[in-house]
């Protein structure tokens, strides 16, 4: 079986610390999504109805299996010892291509997180060999549009939500007709930045 290449488990930028989220990560995950839920439920699906202890050791669990199969990698983004959101990479939109997403906890926006955190997972996308990274977000979503727009992202345009996140959405909530933006940084293009 070959081996699946694997990036660092932890990222240092100032103060700013990307690490592995962990089992014993539930209790901050669960407090802190549910902290956020007023912030959250408009755009993450998972997030439409509430989020239980029971969801916080699930999306761990297969966080965990994910990073071990080489198919996506989930960090806490702490800061002085806090967890204030997450960030990870996943294998979506074909070969070579590794789609980057973020959130943060309610009170940590405008600080800049989102934006470091972002920059330390395109290094790492190069890093493992993709040819590029896609960020989507909600066409509705003004604020997380900045964090590509920063980081030298090209927008694509809107795009349909792809059809299993649709249901997702559909089983979570009302919302339906849901569109996206695609943005999209070329291994070329970051190399040249």
């Amino acid at each position: 079986m070959a081996t699946v290449r694997q990036p660092p488990e932890k990222l240092v930028d100032g103060k700013l610390q990307l690490r592995r989220w962990r089992s014993d990560d539930a209790d901050a995950l669960h407090t802190l999504v549910n902290r956020s839920l007023p912030e959250l439920s408009p755009w993450m699906p998972w997030a439409a109805n509430g989020y239980s202890k029971e969801d916080a050791v699930e999306t761990l669990r297969l966080g965990s299996d994910g990073w071990d199969a080489g198919e996506e990698y989930e960090y806490a983004i702490i800061v002085d010892d806090q967890i204030r959101g997450s960030c990870r990479l996943v294998k979506r939109g074909g070969p070579g291509v590794l789609e980057l997403g973020y959130w943060l906890g309610s009170g940590e926006t405008g600080r800049g997180l989102a934006t470091r955190a972002s920059a330390l997972l395109v290094g790492v996308a190069f890093d493992l060999e993709a040819d590029c990274v896609e960020i989507r977000n909600d066409e509705s979503n003004l604020r997380s549009a900045l964090i590509p727009q920063r980081l030298g992202f090209s927008c694509l345009g809107p795009r349909e939500i792809p059809a299993w996140e649709q249901q997702l959405w559909e089983q979570q909530s009302d919302s339906v007709g849901r569109s996206d933006i695609l943005w999209r940084l070329d291994r070329d293009k970051h190399r040249r930045a």
